[in-house]
């Protein structure tokens, strides 16, 4: 639908190529569904990643403390503090997964070890991380696994699953470092439209997401066309002045940045796919599918202040590994009827 959206628009052949160029990425979900069919190849998926980050979580708490010197700051020593922060949460809910899953953490060292990287992982993000996407990423995929994972009643799972997300909202709220963040952040997006209010990142994504809607409104149902939102949000705020009148090609928010150029039909196809994969039915289920859908509900909600799925970074670790985490299962659509569904299922067993 992307590449038909390039049918129509103002934007020139090599923009309208480039949008739809852009969104390669998806390629890889056939790939890693044939790939990493089995639990081994799974494992050797997730301990890719902690391995990585590992070494980066190291650097970045020497950098903290002094031992070592950085080029940059700590809180964004690999690649930025939002990519930082979704990957360091993602390395942690891995170690988590793997600890439950018990094949390839076996002895009381391995355990100790893993514990300890997942103290260094979750630390760092509260303590050192300025990124607010991961903060939110954090909380949202710890408290879907642990949801998932636990082997209880629907209402105790709840609640145990509201008490961690409590928690880890408390230790945010001690932190120093994440209040102030947080705090300014709503600060920001209150006093996005004042005439005195200066260019702050969110309140100029505040911006971005209103003048968004009425492009989006100027060109329903279908969408300015891939890759021509960058002209349409110009003629948006041609009549405005200073900071608020830049013109940009990303909203910094998934849903609208679909709807504006791709219009409310790529919208729901992209909406579909997402709940086709929420929806999932794993004919053995276990702690991959869990770590899956967990990691997709981070990247959605951090989807409301990004574009983290069209990213090159964290639109990689969605396409990857969401994927690797949820092949093997069958992708029944959400709207299948459940008795046609269960049995296709029955059967396929």
């Amino acid at each position: 639908w992307v590449f038909v959206a390039t049918l129509w628009g103002d934007a020139s052949l090599a923009e309208r190529f480039e949008e739809w160029w852009s969104w390669r990425k998806l390629i890889l979900v056939p790939m890693v569904f044939g790939l990493f069919a089995t639990d081994s190849s799974k494992r050797c998926l997730l301990w890719a990643l902690v391995g990585i980050c590992t070494l980066f979580m190291i650097g970045s708490w020497g950098g903290y403390f002094g031992v070592i010197e950085l080029d940059r700051e700590p809180s964004k020593l690999l690649e930025n503090h939002a990519t930082q922060g979704i990957l360091f949460g993602a390395s942690a809910l891995f170690l988590c997964g793997l600890l439950i899953q018990g094949v390839s953490i076996k002895t009381f060292l391995g355990k100790s070890v893993a514990i300890l990287l997942i103290i260094g992982f979750v630390s760092n993000i509260m303590l050192i991380l300025t990124g607010r996407s991961g903060y939110s990423f954090l909380l949202v995929t710890s408290t879907v696994f642990f949801f998932l994972v636990l082997k209880l009643p629907a209402l105790h799972r709840l609640g145990a699953a509201a008490a961690l997300f409590i928690t880890i909202s408390a230790g945010f709220f001690f932190s120093e470092t994440a209040n102030e963040r947080v705090r300014a952040a709503i600060h920001n997006i209150e006093h996005a439209f004042d005439a005195s209010s200066i260019n702050t990142s969110l309140g100029m994504r505040t911006v971005m997401w209103v003048n968004t809607v009425y492009v989006i409104d100027n060109h329903f149902p279908f969408g300015t066309g891939s890759g021509s939102f960058k002209n349409a949000y110009a003629e948006v705020v041609k009549s405005e002045s200073g900071w608020r009148s830049q013109v940009s090609d990303d909203p910094h928010q998934q849903y609208l940045h679909i709807a504006a150029e791709q219009g409310i039909p790529g919208l729901i196809i992209f909406l579909g796919a997402l709940g086709a994969w929420l929806f999932t039915v794993r004919l053995s289920s276990n702690v991959y599918h869990y770590l899956g859908i967990a990691i997709l509900m981070g990247t959605a909600v951090n989807g409301f202040a990004n574009g983290h799925f069209g990213t090159f970074v964290e639109g990689r670790l969605v396409w990857i590994y969401v994927a690797g985490l949820l092949s093997g299962t069958s992708a029944w659509i959400f709207v299948m009827p459940s008795f046609l569904r269960n049995t296709i299922v029955s059967k396929s067993r």
